[in-house]
C-alpha cells in the first residue's frame, strides 16, 4: 500500500491484484470482496495515513478492518521462512498473518481523533527536525551558522501554532480533557506527552495495561 495504489491479496482464493488508492480504485476493490459478514478480517498495513481512506470506507460498510504496523507481519514471515520485502509487507503475507493470528479488531479513529493524530504527528516531525538542526549548529560559523539559526527560528514559529491547535482540539472533547488532566498529574508527564498519549493511544482508559502495551 502506498499513496498511489493498493496491493490486494484475497484468501482463500489466493488472488492478488492492484487497484489505485482512489475512490474509483476502492470501488473496484469492493467488487472483489465478499459481504462483510463473510469476511474474517480485512488487513491493512499502517502506512502513515495512506490507508485511511480505504479503511474508513470499509469500516462504514461494516467490514472488520484491522490497521496494523508492519513489524508483526514481517516477524511472522520470517518465522514461516517467507521473507517479505524490506520496504513493505507483501500483501499475501499480511493476509496470511490475519487469517492465522486473528489480531484484534478495533474501532477506527473518528475524524476528530484522526485530526489530533495528524497534529501530534506533525509536531513530532518538526521537533525532530529542530533537534537535528540544533545538533548541526555546533562548530559552524558564518553563513552556514546564520542559515541554520534562521531555520531553527522558523521551526519554533511553526511549532507554537501547532501547540495551540492541539490544545484547541483537546478542549473540544470532555473525554480528552478529563484524561489529559489525569495524565498531567503523573510526574514527568506534561501537556505535550499527554496529548501524544491521547492521540496515539485512543484506547487509553479502556484497556488493561497489558493490552495497552501490546497496542504500542
Amino acid at each position: 500500500m502506498c499513496k498511489r495504489w493498493l496491493d490486494v491479496h484475497l484468501r482463500p482464493q489466493h488472488q492478488s491484484f492492484r487497484v489505485s488508492n482512489t475512490e474509483s480504485g476502492i470501488r473496484k476493490l469492493l467488487t472483489h470482496l465478499c459481504p462483510p459478514e463473510a469476511v474474517g478480517r480485512v488487513m491493512l498495513e499502517s502506512t502513515g495515513g495512506y490507508e485511511r481512506q480505504v479503511a474508513l470506507v470499509l469500516s462504514k460498510l461494516a467490514y472488520p478492518v484491522v490497521v496494523m504496523n508492519a513489524r508483526p507481519a514481517r516477524n511472522f514471515a520470517k518465522a514461516a521462512n517467507q521473507l517479505a520485502k524490506p520496504d513493505q509487507v507483501d500483501a499475501a503475507i499480511l493476509a496470511w498473518f490475519g487469517e492465522a493470528m486473528k489480531p484484534p479488531i478495533r474501532s477506527l479513529a473518528s475524524e476528530a481523533d484522526a485530526e489530533l493524530q495528524d497534529l501530534v504527528t506533525r509536531r513530532r516531525q518538526l521537533v525532530d527536525i529542530l533537534t537535528a538542526e540544533q545538533n548541526r549548529l555546533s562548530g559552524l560559523r558564518g553563513t552556514a551558522q546564520a542559515d541554520i539559526e534562521a531555520h531553527i527560528e522558523w521551526l519554533r514559529e511553526r511549532i507554537q501554532p501547532l501547540d495551540e491547535q492541539i490544545d484547541t482540539q483537546i478542549s473540544q472533547c470532555q473525554h480528552w480533557q478529563a484524561n489529559q488532566t489525569r495524565l498531567t498529574t503523573v510526574p514527568g508527564v506534561d501537556k505535550v506527552v499527554a496529548a501524544t498519549l491521547l492521540a496515539l493511544l485512543p484506547e487509553l482508559g479502556q484497556l488493561s495495561t497489558r493490552k495497552i502495551s501490546r497496542a504500542c
